[in-house]
């Protein structure tokens, strides 16, 4: 762990929270038989885009806790083994439920290159295999080969002015991916189409001290000018929600 222990924040858990339950409304309009109504069910639909809302404040985490303490050989190993055994025990569990369900119904067993590819979580590089064995496992595969990348994600982004140029590079190549002629899935699956997200937030990280004196120097009003950008920014995302279209970019609406 990082030598120097910093305040908790308490923002990216309330925001883990809205996007956990965004996700179960996603999950559950998609898998009940409940008739939500068109306008809900198109809305609700597009939640998927809150699991990238986990991704940006991962990254955000992952920069807040470590900085460049991460570089500390103890500190590196520790980062790995801990997300290693976040990640791994229920979904080598969910990959054995997921094989078992698999073979009772199709007669089939996944072959060894799947296996492997899901039990190292890179099975989201390799095309057509996006999904992996556990339904919905996508992200989990996503949010592993972004740890993979940190290190030298950080080294190249720890600056304010390089962090702005990557994360305009990762509009333009999300913006780029979703013109590509492919299955939609595959693209939305794609971690290069997600990458703007982590990128979102590191850039958050760096420019937080300047965000924190802000809010200072805006002293009681803060609140209220946050609140406002909130409720447009909700709004202007319910707004794209409601568009047809899938998987949701906001580049392309």
């Amino acid at each position: 762990m990082p030598s120097t222990k910093k305040e908790r924040i308490d923002g990216p858990d309330i925001l883990r929270g809205f996007a956990a339950l965004s996700v179960i409304i996603v999950h559950l309009i998609a898998s009940s038989n409940i008739d939500f109504g068109h306008v809900i069910t198109q809305v609700g639909n597009k939640f998927t885009a809150s699991v990238t809302l986990f991704f940006a404040i991962s990254a955000f985490s992952i920069a807040y806790a470590y900085n460049d303490e991460f570089f500390n050989k103890s500190d590196f190993k520790s980062f790995y083994i801990k997300r290693f055994f976040r990640l791994a025990p229920l979904f080598y569990f969910a990959m054995f439920i997921e094989g078992v369900i698999i073979y009772h119904a199709f007669n089939h067993l996944p072959s060894f290159f799947e296996v492997l590819m899901s039990g190292t979580f890179l099975f989201n590089l390799v095309p057509k295999m996006q999904d992996g064995i556990v339904w919905a496992g996508w992200s989990l595969s996503i949010e592993w080969v972004f740890y993979l990348l940190y290190p030298v994600v950080f080294i190249f982004s720890n600056n304010k002015k390089i962090i702005v140029a990557l994360w305009a590079l990762c509009v333009f190549i999300s913006s780029s991916i979703a013109k590509v002629q492919a299955e939609p899935i595959e693209i939305y699956m794609n971690i290069l189409n997600h990458m703007v997200f982590f990128i979102s937030g590191i850039f958050v990280y760096l420019y937080l001290k300047d965000l924190q004196r802000l809010s200072l120097a805006l002293g009681k009003y803060a609140g209220m000018i946050s609140g406002a950008i909130i409720f447009a920014l909700t709004a202007f995302l319910l707004y794209c929600f409601s568009l047809d279209g899938y998987p949701f970019n906001i580049y392309t609406q």
